[in-house]
C-alpha cells in the first residue's frame, strides 16, 4: 500500500468499503493491473457493469463484473458446471499450473458439466476460455483479505496514534537507509520531531516521547544489544549519567567498548552534557582510563592514584565544523538527523534549483535542476560493456533514485562518488512500482556551480555570421559541452536576445570558448554575469574574457 503506484491507484479509486481495498490488493500486480482502470470506471459508474453470463452476477457483482479472485473460479465451476467444492479446487489448481494435459481433461469435464446444467456448449467454451485467461493473473482472495485487513489496521493506527505507530515502524526498518529516509520525510510532513539518541533517555527501540519520537540506541551503528542492555540496566539501578566520566566509571568497557561509545558520541547521544562532540572524542581515552581505574578500586584491586571526586575536565580542541558533524553523524546513524549538508547551501541557491520533494511532484518527462548529495552508488556495465551507474540523490527534503546512462556517465564519472555534492539537470521519470526517479542528463560539482552560478556564455551573432550552416556548427559545439551555464544569443540584425533552454546549457571551458570564437569571431564570445532575474545584462569592461 505504501508504494507511489499503489497510492495513485487508491487516490483514483476513492475506496468506500473494505472490499475495494481487497480488490486493489489482488489487482495491483503485473498481470491483472490492466483491469484496474476498468474496475475503477465501473465502480464510479463511468462504464456499464457487464457479466459474461447473467447467472454469474451474484459471483461477480462485488467486483463489478471483473474476475479478480481464484475463489471466483471455484464459484463459477460450482454454479455453472455442477462441481463440488473439492472438484472446483482441483480445477483451480490445474488452471494455475497451466499444464496442457490437465487443462484438456478439466475442459472436457467442465463443458460436459455445463451442458448437464442446461447451458449451451458455446457458453461452456466461453466460460472455460475466460477461466484459462484468468489463470495468468488470478490471486487468492483469502490472502488479499488478510493483507488488506492488516493494511487497514495499520492505517488506523497511523492516523490515530502516529507517534506510537511511526516509532514502531522505525524500529522495524533499522538498517534500511532508503526506508528510514522516506519515514523521516513523512515525520517532517506530519510535524513530528525525531529527537536525537540520548544515553539518559533512549532505549533500544524508537519510542514515542510526548508529541515527538526518541531515536533508539539500536539504530546506532557499532552499538550491539548487549551494550544497550548493560547501559539501560546501570541507568535503571543508579540513575541518569552525569557526564562522560560518570558513564565510563559506571559502565565497564568490556560491556560497552570504545567503538560503541565513539559511535554514540558521533550520533549525538552525549550532546545532553553540553560538550562539543570533538571535545568528547578527544577526552574519551582519558575518561575510559580513569573509569577502569575506579572500577578496579571498587573491586579492591591495586590501582593508580585517582581523584577522589569526578572532575569533568575535557581536552580543549577546536569544535567540529558543521560539515564534519553531519559527516560523522551520517556514519553513525546511516542518515542525517540534525541537518543535511545541502541545507547549508540552500540560501545561496536560486529558486530555480529544486528540492527532491519538489521534483517528485513534477509531471513525468519534465526537466529539473537539483542540488543533491550522492549516496549508495552502484556501478554496472551494460550488455555491450559500457559503464553506467545508479545512485540515490538526497537533500534535506528526501531521497530519489537516479540513473546515469553510459553517454552521460562517461562525461561526469569523476563526480559520481558517495558524499559528492552536485547540481544535477535531470528528467523526471518513473522507476520500479511507479516510484519517482531521475534520468541524469548533466552534472556539475556544487562548489563549481556556486562559484560560477551567475555566469552565462554570451554569443553575439553579427551580420557576417548569421548563416544557417554556421549556426548548425555552433549548435553542435554547444551539445559537446553539456553543463549548467545558460547560453544567451544576441542577434545583432534585429537586436533580439534569446536565452536557450536548459537542454542547451554548457560547461564553460577553454576548449568550448576557443571553438566558439573560431566560428563567431573573437569579440563575439564572452562569459558574462547574469542579473538577479536571470536575464543577461549589457556587457561591461570587467566581464570575464577567455584567453
Amino acid at each position: 500500500m505504501e508504494s507511489e503506484g499503489m497510492r495513485q491507484v487508491l487516490r483514483k479509486l476513492k475506496p468506500t468499503e473494505f472490499e475495494d481495498i481487497v480488490a486493489v490488493n489482488a489487482l495491483y500486480r503485473p498481470g491483472p493491473s490492466q483491469f484496474i482502470d476498468q474496475y475503477i470506471r465501473r465502480k464510479h459508474g463511468l462504464e456499464k457493469v457487464v457479466y459474461p453470463h447473467p447467472d454469474l452476477a451474484p459471483i461477480l457483482r462485488p467486483t463489478y463484473g471483473v474476475l479478480v479472485y481464484q475463489e471466483q473460479i471455484m464459484q463459477i465451476a460450482v454454479q455453472m458446471a455442477g462441481y463440488t467444492l473439492g472438484k472446483a479446487d482441483i480445477l483451480r489448481r490445474a488452471v494455475g499450473k497451466k499444464k496442457r494435459e490437465l487443462l484438456e481433461a478439466q475442459k472436457k469435464t467442465f463443458i460436459s458439466g455445463c451442458m448437464a446444467c442446461h447451458y449451451s456448449e458455446k457458453t461452456a467454451h466461453q466460460l472455460f476460455d475466460l477461466i484459462v485467461r484468468f489463470a495468468n493473473y488470478g490471486f487468492n482472495r483469502s490472502h488479499a483479505v488478510a493483507y488488506s485487513f492488516l493494511s487497514y489496521r495499520l492505517a488506523y493506527l497511523k492516523a490515530h496514534v502516529p507517534q506510537s505507530f511511526m516509532a514502531a515502524h522505525l524500529t522495524g526498518i533499522i538498517g534500511n537507509q532508503e526506508k528510514m529516509e522516506a519515514t523521516l520525510r513523512e515525520l517532517r510532513d506530519q510535524g513530528i520531531r525525531l529527537l536525537p539518541p540520548s544515553i539518559n533517555e533512549s532505549v533500544a527501540s524508537f519510542e514515542p516521547s510526548g508529541q515527538a519520537i526518541r531515536f533508539g540506541l539500536s539504530g546506532i551503528k557499532n552499538v550491539g544489544i548487549g551494550a544497550i542492555e548493560s547501559l539501560i540496566e546501570e541507568r535503571t539501578k543508579h540513575g541518569s549519567f552525569k557526564n562522560l566520566y560518570d558513564f565510563c566509571r559506571r559502565v565497564p568497557a568490556r560491556k560497552v567498548n570504545r567503538k560503541a561509545i565513539e559511535s554514540m558520541i558521533f550520533a549525538g547521544a552525549f550532546d545532553l552534557f553540553g560538550v562539543d562532540r570533538a571535545g568528547l572524542l578527544a577526552t574519551l581515552d582519558q575518561a575510559l582510563r580513569l573509569g577502569e581505574e575506579q572500577q578496579k578500586q571498587g573491586e579492591g584491586q591495586t590501582s593508580f592514584l585517582i581523584p577522589e571526586h569526578d572532575e569533568e575536565i575535557y581536552i580543549d580542541v577546536p569544535p567540529l565544523t558543521a560539515e564534519e558533524k553531519m559527516h560523522y553523524e551520517h556514519e553513525a546513524l546511516g542518515l542525517f538527523l540534525s541537518a543535511h549538508p545541502i541545507e547549508e547551501y540552500r540560501d545561496a541557491l536560486p529558486r530555480s534549483v529544486l528540492t527532491v520533494r519538489e521534483t517528485e511532484r513534477l509531471p513525468e518527462g519534465n526537466d529539473a535542476v537539483l542540488a543533491v548529495m550522492v549516496e549508495q552508488v552502484k556501478r554496472i556495465r551494460t550488455k555491450s560493456g559500457q559503464p553506467m551507474a545508479f545512485f540515490s540523490a538526497s537533500d534535506e527534503s528526501g531521497l530519489i533514485d537516479t540513473v546515469c546512462f553510459p553517454n552521460t556517465y562517461e562525461k561526469i564519472e569523476q563526480w559520481i562518488n558517495n558524499g559528492q555534492m552536485l547540481v544535477l539537470q535531470a528528467k523526471k521519470s518513473s522507476g520500479k512500482q511507479n516510484n519517482p526517479q531521475l534520468i541524469l542528463q548533466r552534472a556539475l560539482s556544487l562548489k563549481d556551480y556556486l562559484d560560477e552560478r551567475d555566469t552565462a556564455l554570451f554569443l553575439r551573432i553579427d551580420q557576417a555570421h548569421h548563416q544557417t550552416q554556421l549556426l548548425e556548427k555552433v549548435k553542435r559545439a554547444i551539445e559537446t559541452a553539456p553543463g549548467l551555464h545558460r547560453v544567451i544569443l544576441y542577434y545583432e540584425a534585429n537586436k533580439r536576445t534569446v536565452a536557450l533552454g536548459l537542454n542547451y546549457a554548457v560547461q564553460i571551458n577553454e576548449s568550448l570558448v576557443r571553438s566558439m570564437r573560431s566560428l563567431l569571431g573573437e569579440q563575439n564570445v564572452m562569459a558574462k554575469r547574469m542579473m538577479g532575474n536571470g536575464a543577461a545584462r549589457k556587457p561591461r569592461k570587467d566581464d570575464q574574457r577567455f584567453s
